[in-house]
């Protein structure tokens, strides 16, 4: 069966997610994500992809990325292929790190994009990990580089993540009404689904809430 063609385009967004080969841990450990995030630096040199929101779960990533250029396939294709030998030299070990084929959704700017940004980042959250406040301190995802900005490298773009839902400003106090907002957020599973769906709108007690965290 014909793999399906990716779709390359310049100024694209993705959703790109993979697994560990059998589902076996390949983020455990403090080590295993520096080094992810250390290639995902050096695609960034080789790239310019400009990434939105990142997570590294146990046994699996994601990402939401936007290629300025058309080099989607060439860009993971270098970016796994370089993770897994450094991962597998680490440990003596050969064989497959990751379990096929990553997974790209197109997004939509905008809304679409925004609920991405949201859903990456309540990933250690909805998966019972931790807390919103402490997935905020946590080194596994782009929410502490949010919230702190002199830890950001320059390819870590949040502005989606806080445009929606509420046009929140990159400051003290856009940051502080983001964190609130997932808060609330991941204790709502039909929200939640909404706002992945794109069709959240910032009515009633939501923007209520949001006006008073950033004030």
């Amino acid at each position: 069966m014909a793999r399906k063609l990716r779709i390359e385009y310049p100024d694209a967004l993705y959703h790109v997610i993979n697994r560990g080969n059998y589902r076996a841990d390949i983020f455990a450990t403090q080590g295993a994500r520096e080094a992810f995030m250390k290639a995902l630096d050096e695609a960034y040199g080789r790239t310019g992809w400009l990434v939105h929101a990142w997570c590294l779960m146990s046994n699996h990533y994601h990402l939401a990325l936007r290629t300025p250029n058309a080099n989607l396939v060439s860009g993971m294709q270098w970016l796994q292929t370089t993770f897994a030998s450094r991962f597998n030299g680490f440990r003596k070990e050969r064989g497959h790190v990751f379990q096929g084929r990553y997974k790209a959704f197109n997004i939509e700017p905008g809304r679409a994009l925004g609920s991405v940004c949201h859903y990456i980042h309540l990933n250690p959250v909805r998966a019972h990990m931790m807390s919103v406040d402490r997935a905020a301190e946590w080194g596994g995802s782009s929410l502490r580089w949010l919230l702190r900005p002199q830890e950001r490298p320059k390819w870590f773009a949040p502005a989606p993540a806080l445009a929606h839902p509420a046009e929140l400003t990159d400051s003290p106090q856009g940051r502080r009404a983001y964190v609130a907002y997932l808060a609330a957020l991941s204790t709502d599973d039909a929200e939640q689904k909404n706002s992945v769906s794109s069709r959240w709108p910032v009515a009633g007690p939501w923007a209520a809430m949001i006006s008073r965290a950033s004030s």
